[in-house]
């Protein structure tokens, strides 16, 4: 399952490479895998393996994630009462929503994609980055 998501993630990338920047080609790309993660988050977890590793407990994303969901309201009620055009309101109101579903969606491949030990190697998956890997041997 995750190789095929990889080389989907990898098609996605070579796709957009061709009428986008590399750059922001890999950064859409990325952002399906993002959203994939956090709903593999919300409704399929699963229990460790024996040789993986997840980071997500000693990283700060989790506070971020909470101070995140509990503010972002008083901010968005700010917006509401310190601007008065409807259309920046609204635009404010769906970048802050869609900002909370990034930093839920870092927070979730954190917890999705743990480090593990694969054919004699390390794998360091960070979150939705591609992986990276060494040799243990």
């Amino acid at each position: 399952m995750e190789r095929a998501l990889t080389s989907i993630h990898r098609a996605l990338k070579q796709g957009f490479a061709t009428f986008l920047p590399r750059r922001v080609a890999r950064l859409i790309a990325r952002e399906g895998r993002l959203w994939g993660a956090l709903l593999r988050w919300l409704f399929r977890r699963r229990a460790l393996n024996a040789d993986e590793y997840s980071y997500a407990r000693r990283s700060p994303f989790g506070a971020i994630l909470a101070l995140s969901v509990i503010t972002a309201p008083f901010e968005i009620l700010a917006a509401e009462l310190l601007i008065r055009w409807g259309w920046l309101r609204l635009l404010i109101l769906l970048v802050a929503i869609y900002a909370i579903g990034w930093i839920a969606g870092i927070y979730a491949g954190m917890q999705v994609y743990p480090h593990h030990l694969e054919g004699g190697g390390y794998v360091s998956a960070m979150g939705c980055s591609p992986k990276d890997g060494f040799p243990t041997t």
